[in-house]
């Protein structure tokens, strides 16, 4: 497969015609409400973009002599042994070859992107109390090829497939609108088998995002919720990937901020160079450099922060696969009885007569999930042991930043009662949400499962 990517010099032409003016007020008015603890005008004051430092960090031969990840060719690997060396073990792993026949390397190019997107409104962050924020892609765009900001805007949208449906006919949806990119890829191999895709769209919590990012742009340190796994499908540019098992102190590893800066890059700068350090008390991280064609994948309750080398323009989803299915009814059992409920009559419907004695197992706590994952003990232990996640599986959970593969725009309930958990002293502020996955442009309310 031969990657192409977007050719800088013809990238410069995609902002003629644009008012800056009025792209830079958009732009302030959603930093405003993005992060409420610094100033719009203090997005430059590290000057990151011009830093020696960052320049050594994003310097990719270089980064690339840190990547120590196993990679996998989907050419030669069968989904039963895929299965047995990376889910049953918990092992993160990189899939090549796995996005060779898709059609996004050359429809999702900038250029064509613009195109297909460009006066349509995508998600692009959320305020203080959950609610999104859009922006028409053409002026995001303009952003994310003009910006110096030290951790810059990012899009990540759930909804995706949704943006100018009303606004384009049935016979043009294939191309124009986020529709459009619905048929430029499909699910790797590995994760078709989805079990939450039995609870119904309009159920499951959102599982899926269309991701563009500028240089510098990522996601900080969290686990996925639900005990889910996820897969990224890198499309154009790089990312940088560092990883821990589920057992990793989070003192450590995600030390809270005292000025209340969570973004990745300010991660990079503060705990990253501590991690290197010979006195490093934590455990031995995973680092990935993830380039174009590359799939990352991510076992259930790994930690993990992306950051953003260059531009790049991606696909992710969580899942929830045969193999860990004990784990993730737990999990959803605990955290969204509601949803649980739907999906053991979904699975029953279906005739899943496998899985619905699998839940009886694990309800009698007769399951032994040693039969399933294959991995450490204190990995297991940390997997059910609900204290030690990142984020709350409840479904009044709200997406915080962006996430390499968690968020959603929330329903308007959840959003009520995140504001309800931000006023409680218990509360550790945001998290990677699981809001239900509805549309947010109608803002319907409705009893939240």
């Amino acid at each position: 497969m031969q990657v192409v990517q977007d050719d800088d010099s013809a990238l410069q032409g995609l902002t003629a015609g644009v008012d800056d003016k009025k792209v830079r007020k958009k732009i302030r008015k959603i930093k405003k409400k993005q992060r409420t603890y610094i100033k719009p005008e203090d997005w430059q004051n590290n000057d990151y973009v011009n830093s020696p430092w960052f320049k050594q960090l994003s310097d990719i031969p270089l980064a690339q002599q840190r990547d120590q990840i196993r990679r996998v060719d989907a050419r030669h690997c069968s989904p039963q042994e895929f299965e047995r060396e990376y889910e049953r073990k918990l092992l993160p792993t990189v899939i090549t070859h796995a996005m060779d026949h898709w059609t996004a390397f050359e429809r999702w190019k900038l250029p064509s992107l613009l195109a297909m997107l460009g006066r349509y409104k995508f998600r692009c962050g959320e305020d203080d109390d959950g609610y999104p924020m859009k922006i028409r892609f053409k002026y995001f765009l303009h952003y994310l090829l003009t910006n110096k900001d030290d951790a810059p805007l990012y899009m990540f949208d759930g909804f995706f497939h949704q943006r100018g449906r009303d606004k384009v006919a049935t016979d043009q949806r294939h191309l124009r609108g986020g529709c459009a990119l619905m048929k430029d890829y499909d699910i790797p191999k590995y994760f078709r088998a989805d079990l939450l895709q039995y609870a119904g769209a309009k159920n499951r919590p959102p599982y899926r995002w269309f991701v563009l990012g500028p240089a510098r742009s990522g996601t900080n340190m969290h686990q996925d919720p639900l005990g889910t796994a996820a897969w990224n499908a890198l499309v154009s540019g790089y990312k940088r990937w560092v990883l821990f098992p589920p057992d990793a102190p989070v003192a450590l590893i995600k030390p809270k901020p005292k000025d209340g800066d969570r973004e990745a890059i300010t991660w990079f700068h503060r705990v990253y160079p501590k991690m290197l350090e010979k006195d490093w008390q934590g455990p031995t991280p995973i680092e990935v450099i993830q380039g174009p064609g590359e799939v990352m994948y991510v076992p259930p309750n790994w930690w993990h922060i992306v950051l953003n080398l260059t531009h790049t323009v991606a696909i992710t989803q969580n899942f929830s696969s045969e193999q860990s299915f004990a784990y993730q009814f737990k999990r959803v059992k605990m955290g969204r009885p509601n949803l649980c409920r739907h999906w053991l009559k979904k699975l029953e419907k279906h005739g899943r007569s496998d899985l619905l004695q699998v839940a009886k197992e694990v309800d009698r706590g007769a399951f032994k999930f040693e039969t399933i994952f294959d991995c450490p003990k204190e990995w297991r232990d940390s997997l059910l042991d609900y204290s030690s996640a990142s984020s709350s599986d409840s479904s009044t959970t709200i997406y915080d930043s962006s996430d390499e593969a968690a968020g959603g725009d929330p329903s308007p309930a959840a959003i009520a009662a995140a504001r309800k958990r931000k006023s409680s002293p218990s509360s550790t502020g945001s998290s990677v949400g699981s809001g239900d996955d509805e549309s947010e442009d109608k803002e319907k309310k409705r009893k939240v499962r």
